[in-house]
């Protein structure tokens, strides 16, 4: 049975068991973190983070991909991973595909320590080293909020609505550290990411 955890505005669904299966899920940002197994409610997420190639954190992600062309999901599943598995890991779909007669793509985002990946235009993925035997990423999600300008406060709907148009720069851009998650580390990640500790929630397999 999975497991639901409130933190904060964040919700986190899933099961982790070391060394057996880490799959969690966090609706509010529509993603996935791992898939050592598959739930059906999983289905429907966008995208999903891959921490490293270990079966218990990806071993599932066939049958992730097999639910999700059962419910009819158009849209390939964005997949974020090291960049040093993206190779293998389409390999092995590839090798699924044929067995199961069925094309189980994905939309391959690989990344190294330090890069970033727009999720969506208000939201972010940057990527840390994480300590690991094998090539292993620990995430840190963050939203993009913009604010208008205090000296356009005084200004119209209408008028800001034009001046956007326009091309206008109105807004300041702040990031917020949503959520930071690292599994099968040492717990060193934390003292080289110190940002970690500055986010509204910290996802750590212990």
């Amino acid at each position: 049975m999975l497991s639901t955890l409130s933190a904060g505005r964040l919700t986190v669904r899933g099961l982790s068991v070391g060394g057996v299966y880490t799959a969690l899920y966090v609706p509010e940002l529509d993603l996935a973190l791992d898939v050592g197994l598959a739930p059906r409610s999983f289905a429907g997420v966008r995208t999903l983070l891959l921490t490293h190639g270990h079966v218990d954190h990806v071993g599932a992600l066939p049958t992730l991909l097999g639910i999700r062309a059962l419910h009819g999901h158009p849209t390939p599943l964005r997949v974020v991973m090291p960049a040093e598995i993206v190779d293998e890991v389409t390999a092995a779909l590839a090798a699924m595909s044929t067995l199961q007669h069925w094309p189980l793509a994905i939309e391959a985002i690989g990344l190294r320590p330090g890069d970033e990946a727009e999720l969506r235009p208000d939201l972010l993925v940057r990527a840390h080293r994480a300590f690991h035997p094998v090539p292993c990423l620990a995430y840190q999600l963050i939203r993009r909020v913009k604010k208008l300008r205090p000296e356009h406060h005084h200004l119209p709907g209408p008028e800001i609505g034009r001046l956007r148009a326009a091309g206008a720069d109105l807004f300041d851009v702040g990031d917020h550290l949503e959520l930071a998650y690292a599994t099968d580390s040492l717990a060193s990640v934390l003292d080289h990411t110190p940002t970690r500790y500055q986010s509204r929630g910290l996802l750590l397999e212990a």
